[in-house]
């Protein structure tokens, strides 16, 4: 699955995770199907467990939920790729921390094979007389991990990484936890995209700091082809990065 326009390449891009998803019809569904659907995803996907279910838009307490349906994962054996399936969403994720060669596998094989999954999922429907599989919603999230460079150290080094971010931070002022927001309107595909930026730290042998960057597409209502809609949406993610981060940073990240 091809993005819709040619962006510049990074050697080392600082993306942790990638999450497909859409909303789907829930007519049909009964909790003995998860067993029946493990059959479906369990060649590339063997690892299955059962986790608490996301909350709908309308639902306040996943908690209270006694009715909700649960959410079921289906993993790759490296745990690398997971499919969390719930009656009324299906999302697709790679998560970086479990790949070995620590390396972004790109968004048109990612696209690829969350395709792949809706198709296997779609003819499992059919093949067992359930509705026809019916987009109710999408979204696409990209998040990263920004790690110490040579251009940065601490947080109060955030202008040497984002463009027109200013966290407020004197030289004499200590460590101070900070999240910048914003939300921008995308008419051209219907949706909105949403950027959170927020410092943390990385837990492991050495705590080091971080710059958390998280962009997310979301369309509430599917009016076009899902497979444009995904390109567009990453299209946006990728415009908004560039827009966002500095040419140092992006230079420490191998553009090219």
């Amino acid at each position: 699955m091809t993005s819709t326009k040619v962006h510049p390449e990074f050697d080392a891009p600082p993306i942790n995770e990638v999450v497909f998803g859409i909303g789907t019809n829930t007519e049909g569904f009964d909790l003995i199907d998860y067993g029946s659907l493990y059959s479906v995803f369990k060649d590339e996907y063997p690892r299955h467990s059962s986790q608490s279910p996301i909350a709908s838009p309308g639902v306040r307490e996943v908690a209270l939920m006694s009715d909700v349906w649960p959410r079921s994962w289906f993993e790759s054996d490296d745990q690398r790729f997971l499919i969390q399936l719930q009656a009324e969403r299906i999302h697709f994720n790679w998560r970086k921390r479990f790949d070995p060669e620590k390396r972004y596998p790109g968004y048109e094989f990612l696209g690829e094979s969350f395709f792949k999954i809706l198709d296997k999922y779609a003819l499992w429907r059919k093949e067992t007389g359930k509705p026809e599989l019916q987009p109710k919603w999408s979204e696409l999230t990209y998040i990263n991990y920004i790690e110490p460079s040579d251009i940065w150290a601490t947080a109060k080094d955030a202008q040497k990484v984002f463009k027109t971010i200013d966290v407020g931070f004197s030289e004499d002022e200590e460590f101070t936890q900070f999240v910048v927001q914003n939300h921008l309107n995308l008419p051209k595909i219907n949706s909105m995209l949403s950027f959170t930026l927020k410092n943390g730290f990385l837990k492991g042998e050495v705590e080091k700091p971080l710059f958390i960057v998280e962009i997310k597409v979301t369309n509430d209502r599917v009016d076009s082809d899902l497979h444009t809609w995904f390109s567009e949406a990453h299209d946006a993610v990728v415009n908004t990065f560039l827009r966002i981060t500095t040419e140092a940073a992006q230079a420490s990240w191998g553009k090219r």
